[in-house]
């Protein structure tokens, strides 16, 4: 206590105060009031505490008080050690009788001892277990709601991951096709570049047929003047095969024509003058 009347006196807004078992060591029902003394005064000057306790009486002052909160280190009654998990807002509870019970000590006396606990302070156990069930329900949906966000992100990245494979196969398979259009057009340029060449060329070679009589033979040397009557004689001879010019009997002759060579045969019908 004197230790505790020294730091209260030292004590303001800047302090941090460690109280251990406050309260403890003198009658209880006294040790909780001044304890409960003690955080008031701790409140009104401002200053920062951290008290311990086992008194069920400062658990419920704390949660009706303003400005304190109830906190607790998880004790595993199965193991019979501590988590050294701490509880913000979930005040502990004392776990004497179930330590005793887990030690072997006898049933009867344990029960015994149940029936002995102020009913009150049984009242206050039972509320804060309640509390402390649905705190650890809350934190156990929060951590499944948790997993499940989790589990849904990475099903999102997954999908969003498939669905860019997807896009770049559609990519792929359009450029294949875009490239396969374009051989095949090209292919058919080429066809028709072919195609109109031969045109072209057939074009070409019935236009000199049809510049040239059929089974005639272009001249190559100079040009023999034709009779209708007498038939052909050299140029420049001025008769014919009977020795008989051909002009007297009045035969017409056709002009020269455009080749210079001699036709060594022609099949073809002579001209013969108009009107006659």
């Amino acid at each position: 206590m004197s230790n505790i009347i020294s730091i209260l006196k030292q004590a303001d807004r800047e302090s941090l105060v460690l109280l251990d078992e406050l309260g403890a060591g003198t009658d209880p029902q006294e040790g909780s009031a001044l304890a409960r003394a003690i955080i008031t005064y701790i409140l009104e000057i401002g200053c920062l505490a951290v008290c311990t306790t086992h008194y069920s009486e400062l658990k419920a002052f704390a949660f009706n008080t303003q400005g304190v909160e109830n906190a607790s280190v998880e004790f595993d009654v199965n193991t019979l050690s501590p988590t050294y998990r701490l509880m913000i807002g979930v005040p502990g509870r004392s776990n004497a009788l179930a330590i005793a019970n887990r030690l072997g000590l006898s049933p009867q006396i344990i029960d015994q001892a149940r029936r002995f606990v102020d009913p009150e302070a049984q009242h206050v156990e039972d509320l804060l277990e309640n509390i402390r069930s649905e705190r650890e329900a809350a934190r156990n949906e929060r951590g499944s709601a948790e997993q499940t966000r989790r589990d849904l992100e990475r099903s999102r990245r997954e999908l969003e991951e498939r669905l860019a494979d997807v896009d770049e196969l559609k990519a792929r398979a359009a450029e294949e096709v875009r490239a396969e259009t374009e051989r095949e057009l090209e292919a058919l340029r080429d066809e028709l570049r072919r195609l109109r060449g031969r045109v072209e060329a057939g074009l070409t070679a019935t236009s000199d047929e049809a510049l040239t009589p059929s089974g005639c033979t272009i001249p190559s040397r100079a040009p023999r003047i034709w009779s209708a009557r007498s038939g052909p004689r050299a140029s420049g001879s001025g008769r014919s095969a009977t020795g008989k010019r051909a002009l007297s009997t009045g035969a017409w002759r056709p002009p020269s024509p455009m080749y210079s060579a001699p036709a060594t045969r022609c099949t073809c019908r002579p001209w013969a003058r108009r009107g006659t």
